[in-house]
């Protein structure tokens, strides 16, 4: 591809056999009317020294970034402490450069051209909004769910208006389109997307500007919040289960809970179908930290912390209500708590309302809300969606749970040594009935190998059993699995699906990991700093070199699906020029 701003690709290597007298130009895709003018054809020109600076900062930011974790690292050294001064000037720094990467992916693909207004898809036969949340705000200023959008009068007068076929035909026949993602029921348009970012985001924000919010701004706030929550949150973890965590296995392990986690996936396209899972993230990360930092000396809680840390998790009801599985984490965080009757029991009455009662503040608001929308307290809706196919009347099944288990977890990549690397795999074809699956790459498993720490646990549970944390990896297991399964069997493959699931796997191997590295290791105090220096044996270098590499290994593919096609939304086409230019920087090198 030559493009005329970016000389790099104004030279064209060939690789030919013989003696070559003849060369043949051919040009594609040009539009009609389209103006092309080539000055001069040159053979064998020598190739003039190009300096692109952008190209030189990245690659130096690239380097100076894999200096940093480089095994040989005094951040591998360092005791966790938010005492020493360094340590938290360098964690906040490594927030700030985390959310400005965030940012700067969630521009990419041009959001603001999302935002513009409706657009009519598939050969004008439905109307894509993407202010969905922003119709919800009105609708509750005006003291009503349903939105005010205008209903197609053949859609509601249809037998099953969740026929998407049908309502392609009508839409493009009749010139009346219904809009698509939206929920439908008893005659008008519902959002089944979780409320919570509306409450705290939309509402407030119209009512201090008398404007919308765009959704892609609230999307990069909720993932800045998801990063300041996973960090706060394995700080929590890390220094009440372990002594000899270190300052770069901190570090490593945030970066890799946010990368994991799906937060480079949930930016690209910030639209609303992200917002429910970064705020789910968000306020799970906040309430499993503030559990574990309620506990005080002497059996004794921060009851202020329990509570929040409850009314955190409850908050999943409004987001992203599968994630509320995360409250049953509660047990084997407070498990020798719970043993020793400080709660459950006469003596611990009020450290158990201080976890319960938060539910009740969250879920019977919630519930009247489903009622209200769809007249069950405990349907949120979400069957009810205007989209591809009939989520009302399709098959149940578990027979799609193997092949779904597979896709999400052990799909190798379809790679090529063609830009830009990772290409889309194919939807699996032995389930005969519907298999829902959106563009996808690879298994979450490939792109976060980290996981496979968990197994380690079985040769090593002695050691898992003395650090009295086994549980807890348990849970997260658990738990990741249910949510496996689930979105398996029910909605389908996505990869941006791997926010429900693989924060938790990530959770688990790092438990695993710093239970070795701390059985395995040496501490020591620095005199002049007084800080802790950790000294590796050589099984916990090897590991923390696992670590390293698999941190190192999430980072690169994360970052490189980026610019793969096929997915919505893709480099390719919503945003060229970066597209290009990054191809350009890969032309040295075919």
């Amino acid at each position: 591809m030559v493009v005329e701003n970016l000389p790099d690709t104004h030279y064209v290597r060939l690789h030919a056999a013989g003696k070559v007298s003849t060369l043949n130009l051919r040009f594609v895709d040009l539009q009609k009317g389209k103006l092309l003018k080539l000055n001069t054809v040159r053979v064998n020109p020598n190739r003039p020294f190009h300096f692109s600076l952008t190209r030189f900062v990245f690659f130096l930011s690239v380097s100076y970034f894999i200096y940093v974790f480089l095994p040989s690292s005094r951040i591998y050294k360092w005791r966790l402490s938010m005492a020493h001064k360094a340590q938290l000037i360098l964690t906040i720094f490594s927030m700030l450069v985390l959310s400005a990467i965030l940012f700067a992916i969630s521009r990419l693909a041009e959001p603001e051209k999302m935002f513009s207004g409706t657009y009519l898809t598939q050969d004008g036969g439905f109307i894509n909004d993407s202010n969905q949340y922003n119709h919800v705000a009105n609708a509750l200023l005006r003291g009503h769910a349903y939105l005010d959008l205008n209903v197609p009068r053949w859609l509601a007068h249809m037998k099953n208006p969740y026929d998407a076929g049908l309502r392609l035909y009508y839409g493009q026949s009749t010139g009346e389109q219904s809009y698509w993602d939206y929920a439908f029921f008893n005659g008008k348009y519902y959002s089944y997307f979780g409320v919570f970012p509306v409450i705290v985001a939309f509402i407030p924000f119209k009512l201090l500007t008398g404007h919308d919010l765009r959704t892609d701004y609230a999307v990069v706030a909720f993932a800045v919040l998801f990063v300041i929550g996973a960090f706060y949150f394995l700080y929590a973890l890390l220094k009440k289960y372990f002594d000899k965590t270190s300052f770069g296995m901190y570090i490593l392990s945030a970066i890799t809970l946010v990368v994991g986690g799906s937060g480079f996936t949930q930016v690209f396209l910030p639209k609303i179908y992200s917002l429910p899972i970064l705020a789910s993230l968000t306020v799970t990360t906040f309430g499993l930290g503030l559990w574990l930092r309620s506990f005080r000396a002497n059996a004794r809680f921060t009851k202020a912390m329990l509570f929040f840390g409850a009314l955190c998790i409850a908050l999943n009801l409004l987001c992203r209500p599968q994630f509320i599985l995360s409250a049953f984490l509660a047990f084997p965080i407070f498990w020798e708590q719970i043993k020793k009757r400080l709660f459950f029991s006469q003596r611990g009455v009020w450290n158990t309302l201080a976890v319960i009662a938060p539910f009740f503040c969250v879920g019977i608001p919630a519930m009247w809300y489903n009622k209200i929308r769809f007249e069950s307290f405990f349907d949120f809706g979400a069957t009810y969606n205007l989209t591809g196919f009939d989520m009302v009347h399709h098959s149940r099944t578990i027979m799609r749970a193997p092949s779904g288990l597979w896709m999400y977890l052990f799909q190798p990549l379809n790679i090529s040594p063609n830009f830009p690397y990772i290409f889309t795999v194919d939807i699996p074809h032995g389930f005969m009935g519907t298999f829902i699956m959106e563009p996808y790459f690879g298994g979450f498993l490939v792109f976060t190998p980290i996981a496979f720490a968990i197994l380690l646990a079985i040769p090593f549970k002695r050691v898992m059993h003395t650090q009295k944390n086994a549980l807890l990896v348990s849970g997260c297991v658990v738990c990741a699995f249910l949510l496996l399964f689930l979105d398996s069997a029910l909605v389908g493959v996505n990869s941006r699906y791997f926010g429900d699931f693989g924060w938790l796997l990530i959770v688990a191997a790092i438990i695993v990991i710093q239970n070795l590295l701390d059985q395995w290791s040496e501490t020591e105090t620095i005199p002049s700093s007084g800080v802790g220096a950790i000294t590796y044996t050589v099984k916990a270098a090897w590991l923390r070199n696992f670590a390293l590499c698999t941190f190192l290994w999430t980072v690169l593919l994360y970052s490189l699906n980026l610019l793969s096609q096929g997915r919505y939304y893709a480099l390719i086409s919503s945003n060229d020029t970066v597209y290009r230019a990054v191809e350009s920087w890969s032309l040295a090198f075919q």
